[in-house]
């Protein structure tokens, strides 16, 4: 069984719900995804997905996610548009994350 293969997927689920954690523990992360961007950038990918091996599961060994894309969302979703997806998400969740830090501090007007 490959075991780092289901370990990668806790990583895109905290993205995921980063938002819907606590402000008071949202005020200090909630910029940590922007940290995979740059581990991707300096890495030219995941480190993870290059290290997983390929076996039934896990199908590609260049993309983690473009094959649960092509089998869920479209087949032929291309590589780019997967990259487009996930940067989307992440954004998203930092975005979400950093409006409810700014919004609970105006309502309680905390400095």
């Amino acid at each position: 069984m490959n075991y780092l293969y289901y370990i990668h997927f806790l990583i895109p689920l905290s993205v995921i719900l980063l938002p819907l954690l606590p402000v008071k523990y949202l005020q200090y992360i909630f910029w940590y995804p922007m940290i995979y961007f740059l581990i991707w950038y300096i890495f030219d990918g995941c480190p993870i997905t290059k290290h997983t091996p390929v076996d039934k599961v896990n199908t590609d060994s260049n993309n983690f996610l473009l094959p649960i894309f092509r089998r869920y969302i479209n087949k032929n979703i291309t590589s780019n548009q997967s990259n487009h997806i996930v940067g989307f998400f992440i954004s998203l969740s930092i975005v979400l994350s950093a409006s409810k830090v700014i919004f609970y501090r105006k309502k309680n007007n905390f400095k």
